[in-house]
C-alpha cells in the first residue's frame, strides 16, 4: 500500500534542475483536488519543514511511492513562469485501478 497522485508526467529538460513535467490530471485525484493542470512542473516534494527536490519522473514516482495514502504533503511547482506550493492528501494506489483507463499507457507515468 503507498500514496497516489494521480498525474502522468515526463522530464522536464528545459528546465536547469529538471521536475517532472505534468502531462495529464487523473479527474478526481489527489493532484485534481489540489488544482495541477497540465504543464505544471513538480520540482519538489515534502511535509514538516523537510522538502526532496524532484529532478524527474522518476524520482517524483519514488517519492510518492515511499508515502502512505492520506499521507499531507506539499508540492512546490511552476506555473506560468511562477513558482506556486500546493498542499494535497495522498490518495490510495487502489484507487489508482478505477481511474486506469483515463491513464494513458505509455513510458514515464507516474502515479
Amino acid at each position: 500500500e503507498h500514496g497516489w497522485l494521480g498525474v502522468w508526467a515526463t522530464d522536464d529538460t528545459a528546465r536547469v534542475g529538471g521536475g517532472a513535467r505534468v502531462q495529464g490530471v487523473v479527474p478526481g485525484s489527489p493532484a485534481d483536488n489540489a488544482g495541477l493542470v497540465q504543464g505544471d512542473v513538480i520540482v519538489d516534494v515534502g511535509k514538516a519543514g523537510s522538502t526532496t527536490a524532484i529532478s524527474s519522473v522518476a524520482q517524483l514516482m519514488s517519492e510518492i511511492g515511499r508515502r502512505n495514502p492520506g499521507e499531507k504533503l506539499s508540492v512546490t511547482l511552476y506555473r506560468d513562469h511562477g513558482k506556486r506550493r500546493v498542499s494535497l492528501e495522498l490518495g490510495d494506489q487502489r484507487d489508482a485501478g478505477t481511474t486506469a483507463g483515463s491513464v494513458p499507457a505509455e513510458p514515464g507515468n507516474a502515479q
